[in-house]
Parts: structure tokens; C-alpha cells; sequence
């Protein structure tokens, strides 16, 4: 479970690979600390397994919580629409970005958005 490959979903995007250069700067969860921006941070929030009579689920329905990082409110617009471009047609958008501030002493700017992701359950055994 949770194998969606995000990563793999932006690396193909041109767009957002032009705009992160290389390397491409998109982490699982966080981010090195003092990374350049723009950047790219993506985590697994929540989601619910699709359950059956009689056997175990198949599905899953994965929260995906994409963040943006950039150095002014233009970056951030960019990446932000970047990304929702190359990831609607692998999932559906949940609501609008949103922008977050993270005040003093980073002052970061962020932008952030959830995406529901269906994901085949790969069969697992106890043994």
C-alpha cells in the first residue's frame, strides 16, 4: 500500500521538471533543510479502504497532500498549476490550493493541494 508514484508522476511532466531544473527537487514527506526553492513536497494524509462482503479489500483510496515551495507568489502560481495539470489525469483534485504562510523566522511560502488516488492493492500473505 501507498506505492502511488507521485514522484514518478511529476518526473513526467515536462513543465514541471523546466520549472524545478535538475536535480529535480521533489521529496516524499520533507524536504533537506535548507533545499533551494522551488520544491516540491508530497505525503500521504489519509484515505479509506473500499471494503467488500466476503474478502478483502482490492482498493484503496489514498489522500495525497502536494506542496509547493517558492520565492514569490508567481513561482508558487506556476508550480501549483504544473503540478494539478500532471496529476488530474491520474487522480482527482480535492478543492483548491491553498496558501499557507509560515511566518517568522522562515517567512517560507507555500501552496498546497489534496489529490484522491485510487490504488490497487498489491496481494500480501501473513507468511
Amino acid at each position: 500500500m501507498n506505492t502511488i508514484p507521485i514522484y514518478q508522476w511529476l518526473r513526467e511532466s515536462s513543465i514541471v521538471l523546466a520549472l524545478l531544473g535538475e536535480p529535480s527537487r521533489i521529496y516524499r514527506t520533507v524536504a533537506p533543510q535548507d533545499e533551494e526553492y522551488p520544491l516540491i513536497v508530497w505525503q500521504v494524509v489519509a484515505g479509506v479502504s473500499e471494503n467488500y462482503l466476503g474478502e478483502r479489500p482490492g482498493i484503496d483510496n489514498v489522500i495525497v497532500q502536494i506542496d509547493v515551495y517558492g520565492r514569490d507568489e508567481q513561482e508558487l502560481d506556476t508550480l501549483m498549476t504544473a503540478v494539478c495539470y500532471a496529476l488530474e489525469t491520474h487522480g482527482h483534485q480535492r478543492g483548491v490550493p491553498r496558501d499557507v504562510f509560515e511566518g517568522p523566522p522562515s517567512k517560507t511560502l507555500r501552496r498546497t493541494v489534496d489529490f484522491s488516488i485510487w490504488e490497487n492493492r498489491v496481494a500480501m500473505s501473513p507468511n
